[in-house]
């Protein structure tokens, strides 16, 4: 069984399949959020808490009892759990290699762990192939052979489908947050410097709201009015179309989509990001290369990516 496929074939040998009752949890860097999904249909409401909530403590155990009360509150069967992590998984699908955001997490066999609690399957994913999956199945890159996906909200993070499969590589791929892009010096180990993570994601757009004493919710909106801020926002964007053009150099997808929360901020200048992606790539002539959209569904392509890997394989 290929490791490309492996945590999602288990879940179905383990009984799982579109008909299954869910509950789906994508841990992010600031947020868990919760959805349901009931006979392969989404269900209202989403739910959602702070990381700061469940990191005290045994960070297992408090994320059980939030999936414990959610299946509750939702009356839901919970015939298994779908989490999403802002990290590397390990080959097994089960292991967090690393997890900058919630570290508590880092090093823990997650999906073994939380299933002895549960007792019900547990599928670990990537947040971002989730996302890009929903999207192929009901949103944006609907029925797109080849489709790429940058995600910015507390990280950045991306994904890569061909013909509807994920690329993982040889395990964990697309960490499009950790590219170091301002190496700023060096030792005899490694190079130290900032990843575009660090000078372009949400928490960088965070540390912005608090120095113009902004919310971040209208950050974009009042750049127009200050002209240092609008400097700053101008280079995120630069460096939010070199995220894009290092996935198009790299996969030459027919689309690449944006998506995530610092991407539905009011006033995000989306078609200012595609004129500098035109500029960076490597033929400037962008329609006939890859499409440039918007992600449409938000969260809920988590639970639409959940269905869709839930389908029968072919032969099944």
């Amino acid at each position: 069984m290929s490791n490309e496929l492996l945590n999602w074939e288990r879940a179905k040998k383990a009984g799982l399949s579109q008909s299954s009752s869910l509950v789906v949890v994508d841990i992010g860097g600031t947020r868990v959020k919760l959805g349901g999904i009931c006979e392969g249909v989404p269900i209202d409401p989403i739910e959602q808490l702070y990381v700061e909530d469940i990191r005290h403590g045994n960070i297992i155990n408090n994320l059980a009892q939030c999936i414990e009360d959610f299946r509750n509150r939702n009356a839901l069967r919970l015939d298994g759990t779908v989490v999403t992590v802002p990290g590397f998984i390990g080959t097994d699908f089960d292991r967090i290699l690393r997890c900058d955001n919630v570290k508590e997490l880092q090093g823990m066999l997650l999906g073994s762990t939380l299933n002895k609690v549960l007792k019900v399957p547990i599928v670990l994913e990537r947040d971002t192939i989730l996302l890009l999956k929903g999207e192929h199945a009901a949103g944006s890159a609907k029925n797109q052979d080849n489709v790429a996906g940058v995600f910015i909200g507390t990280g950045i993070g991306a994904s890569f489908l061909e013909s509807g499969s994920p690329f993982r590589g040889n395990g964990w791929a697309l960490e499009l947050g950790h590219i170091p892009v301002w190496p700023v010096y060096h030792d005899r180990k490694k190079t130290h410097g900032l990843t575009l993570e660090n000078i372009s994601s949400g928490a960088k757009l965070r540390q912005f709201a608090q120095k113009y004493e902004v919310p971040i919710e209208n950050l974009f909106r009042c750049a127009s009015g200050n002209s240092d801020l609008e400097s700053e926002l101008d280079l995120v964007i630069s460096y939010h179309a070199f995220s894009a053009s290092v996935m198009i150099s790299t996969f030459s997808p027919k689309m690449i989509l944006f998506g995530g929360g610092v991407v539905e901020l009011a006033g995000y200048p989306f078609e200012r990001l595609k004129r500098q992606i035109s500029l960076q790539i490597p033929n400037t002539d962008l329609e006939t290369i890859t499409e440039i959209q918007k992600a449409s569904l938000g969260w809920k392509s988590v639970l639409q990516g959940t269905i869709a890997f839930l389908q029968p394989s072919k032969g099944d």
